[in-house]
C-alpha cells in the first residue's frame, strides 16, 4: 500500500508500506510464505548479477545461494510441519528432504529443479554455514575450489520459485505472488 505523508517541513513524501496479515495464515503457511519470498529473492538477486546489474562477485553469489538454501529449508519444514504438526529444529537439508519425500512421495510433490543434489550432505561446504560464512566453524577458510555458475544456479532458482507453490494442501489456501 502507499501512504502519502508530510515531511516536517510541510512536503508531501511517498512511501510504500507492507503490513502482516500473520493472524491470516496457519504456521505452515507462514514458513511456504517466507520461503516463498526467499525463492524469489534468490533469484531476482542471480538474474541481477548476471545482468550487470550488480557485481558478479563470489560474494553476491554466495548471498543468493544463502536465500536459495534457506527457502528450501523454510518449504521443507512448512510441509513437515503441516503434516506432523511438529516444527524441525535441523539447518541440515538432506535430512529434512528424505522426511518431506516420505510424507509426501506421490510425483505431483517433486520438484522440478535439481534439489536432491542440492540437499545432498558435504562436510566441505556444509548448507547452514558455507553460503553464509566465509570461514567454518573451526576458524579456518573453506577448503577447495567453490565457484558458481551463475546461469546453472540462475536457472536452479527459476526452477524453486515456480515450484514452491506445489500442491500441499493448506498452501493453495493462499496462494502467494512468486513472481
Amino acid at each position: 500500500m502507499t501512504v502519502v505523508a508530510m515531511t516536517k517541513n510541510g512536503t508531501r513524501k511517498r512511501t510504500t508500506v507492507i503490513d502482516d496479515n500473520i493472524d491470516d495464515y496457519t504456521k505452515p503457511q507462514l514458513f511456504f510464505r517466507l520461503a516463498t519470498g526467499y525463492a524469489g529473492s534468490s533469484h531476482q538477486l542471480f538474474k541481477s548479477i548476471l545482468a550487470g546489474d550488480l557485481p558478479q562477485t563470489f560474494g553476491h553469489a554466495q548471498a543468493a545461494h544463502f536465500l536459495f538454501d534457506h527457502a528450501v529449508e523454510l518449504f521443507l519444514k512448512g510441509a513437515i510441519l503441516k503434516s506432523t504438526d511438529k516444527i524441525e529444529h535441523t539447518h541440515c537439508l538432506e535430512p529434512l528432504f528424505k522426511r518431506y519425500r516420505k510424507l509426501y512421495p506421490k510425483k505431483e510433490f517433486e520438484f522440478t529443479g535439481r534439489i536432491a543434489e542440492t540437499v545432498r550432505h558435504d562436510r566441505t561446504s556444509p548448507h547452514s554455514e558455507f553460503p553464509r560464512y566465509p570461514i567454518d566453524r573451526s576458524g579456518n577458510v573453506w577448503s577447495g575450489y567453490n565457484a558458481y555458475s551463475l546461469e546453472t544456479w540462475l536457472k536452479q532458482s527459476e526452477h524453486l520459485r515456480d515450484d514452491l507453490p506445489l500442491p500441499i494442501p493448506a498452501y493453495s489456501a493462499h496462494r502467494f505472488d512468486t513472481h
